[in-house]
Order: structure tokens, then sequence, then C-alpha cells
């Protein structure tokens, strides 16, 4: 996962390093994944919180 410039966070498949999606996610400053890999967790900078 990334963040790009533009505030979209890059959904990359690890099998073939393809990006897969791209979320919008302005002004996120940490993002992080469950363990299992199926959820996502984005803080931004109001300190909220989005799946």
């Amino acid at each position: 996962m990334t963040i790009n410039a533009d505030g979209l966070l890059s959904v990359i498949d690890t099998a073939t390093n393809a990006i897969v999606a791209d979320v919008a996610v302005a002004g996120a400053s940490v993002v992080a994944a469950s363990p299992d890999g199926t959820r996502v967790y984005v803080r931004d900078s109001l300190r909220t919180r989005s799946v």
C-alpha cells in the first residue's frame, strides 16, 4: 500500500506487483493493514479512521 501525492491509496497485488485499485484518502497520515490482510485502517489529519 502506498499513498501518492494526490491522496490516493494504491492497493497492490503482491503476486503481480500491479496496482489493482486506488482509493481516495486525502489527508491520510498513517495507514496500517490488519494482520490477516483483509482490512486497511487509515488515520487522516483529523484523526478519524476509515476502513
